[in-house]
């Protein structure tokens, strides 16, 4: 009997450079398709579901904005006093030309972190974020 014939052609470079380009080009295309999976950036919806921040379903497109790459904007809501239930963390908030006016507030001991180029507010109109107290502490927002 012979043995079958493979049709599948291996790739395996001898040349250690071109092993090492291979490597990394590999890392690059997995990093950059990871990097696109995980953006978030968002617009609170004109009626969410609740109040919460990190209801997916709240936001537009269906995600929730927390990553250090991520924008959070808000225009007009139904919906204007948002709570984070677990600590998130965007770039930037943005509050739209004619947005509402929004009361932001957190949970003791969770916080929000935004990383990036801070609060925008085009709305003309006082945004408030509050830092809740409670039995073990503080909730926080953090600007770096």
């Amino acid at each position: 009997m012979k043995p079958e014939q493979s049709n599948i052609t291996r790739f395996a470079p001898t040349d250690p450079v071109a092993s090492t380009i291979c490597f990394f080009l590999a890392a690059a295309i997995f990093l950059a398709s990871a990097l696109g999976a995980a953006a978030g950036s968002a617009t609170w919806k004109a009626t969410p579901l609740s109040g919460n921040w990190n209801d997916s379903g709240n936001w537009m497109p269906k995600t929730i904005p927390n990553s250090a790459s991520d924008v959070a904007t808000f225009s007009n809501s139904s919906l204007t006093s948002i709570a984070l239930s677990a600590p998130a963390e965007v770039a930037s908030i943005i509050f739209a030309a004619g947005a509402s006016g929004f009361a932001i507030s957190d949970a003791p001991t969770i916080g929000l972190t935004i990383s990036g180029s801070g609060v925008q507010n085009d709305s003309g109109i006082t945004q408030n974020f509050i830092a809740t107290p409670g039995d073990f502490g503080v909730g926080s927002f953090i600007f770096t």
